[in-house]
């Protein structure tokens, strides 16, 4: 396992470059690690700050406790459900860059979130605010998402209903703020011969 580091430094973590220190810091490459590492804080009541991308995000001098940045960082794809022609699911963890992302499935030929490109940051952190650009937001293109407790390590998978979208709104900013880290994405995005995807 990943193993925890002791006063981190944060700056190169965070898009301001605003200096900050973690008490403790781990960036588990897997959802095994990520159990692990929750297990361990809640057996040291220590406080949890999940990170992603550290886009825009204002951080103070030092974080208490233990600063968790998820690193894994794979995405694949499967075809969608019988019926749905042209239909493909994309599953990306929560580490996967969304920009590096959306050019890939670009260049893969599979359309539905290329309005969203140039946005900073993990797929992890995009579902928090509902990220959104040129008309289209996550919410038009996300099946799943898939996510841990902090407080049990429970594993879950919420519906886009269940997530509660709104304009730059979620549960997660709400009744799951604090509460949950989000470990992967599954989008439903459109194959080559499958209806025009929405144009820039």
């Amino acid at each position: 396992m990943a193993s925890i580091q002791r006063d981190h430094e944060l700056n190169q973590a965070n898009t301001l470059g605003l200096p900050c220190v973690a008490e403790r810091f781990i960036a588990p490459g897997s959802l095994a690690q990520l159990g692990e590492v929750l297990a361990e804080a809640r057996a040291h009541d220590w406080p949890l700050t999940p990170l992603g991308g550290g886009s825009n995000l204002i951080l103070p001098a030092r974080l208490p406790g233990l600063v968790i940045q998820p690193a894994m960082a794979d995405w694949w794809q499967e075809e969608g459900e019988e019926g749905e022609e042209g239909a493909v699911l994309v599953h990306a963890e929560a580490g996967v860059n969304w920009h590096e992302l959306v050019m890939a499935l670009a260049a893969a030929g599979l359309w539905g979130t290329e309005n969203l490109a140039l946005i900073p940051g993990h797929c992890g952190a995009a579902p928090i605010q509902n990220i959104g650009a040129y008309g289209v937001e996550l919410s038009d293109v996300i099946e799943a998402v898939h996510l841990i407790h902090l407080d049990d390590g429970r594993e879950a998978v919420l519906s886009p209903a269940e997530c509660a979208f709104g304009y730059r709104d979620s549960v997660f900013k709400g009744a799951l703020a604090g509460r949950v880290v989000i470990t992967r994405l599954v989008l439903r995005v459109s194959s080559p011969g499958a209806a025009a995807s929405r144009l820039w």
